[in-house]
């Protein structure tokens, strides 16, 4: 659904600039701008939600390798949200205990 209306709306500003109204075409174009926007920080979000519970699973399973290196992968994306993502924020506190708590043994 979301494409079909970006792409109704792109090609209203290009009909938009065509018939010699390039302040619409620009509003126009703002509002798939912005619609994309929203759509591609609900995704880094998800990905970045995905990648914490995945990671917290995996320390749970004692594969703190393999959860460090799910942490990492989320961290790019995670850096451009706000808020920030809690969920990493937990995923890393679990690895972290759990790392201490496997050299204190």
């Amino acid at each position: 659904h979301d494409w079909h209306v970006m792409q109704s709306l792109h090609l209203a500003s290009v009909a938009e600039a065509a018939a010699g109204n390039p302040v619409g075409s620009a509003g126009t174009s703002k509002r798939v701008v912005d619609q994309q926007h929203v759509l591609l920080v609900g995704e880094q979000r998800a990905y970045v939600s995905a990648c914490a519970i995945a990671a917290i699973q995996l320390v749970k399973a004692g594969d703190l390798r393999a959860a460090r290196r799910m942490i990492r992968a989320a961290e790019p994306s995670a850096r451009m949200l706000r808020p920030r993502e809690k969920l990493l924020q937990i995923a890393k506190q679990h690895l972290r205990t759990r790392a201490q708590n496997r050299r204190r043994t």
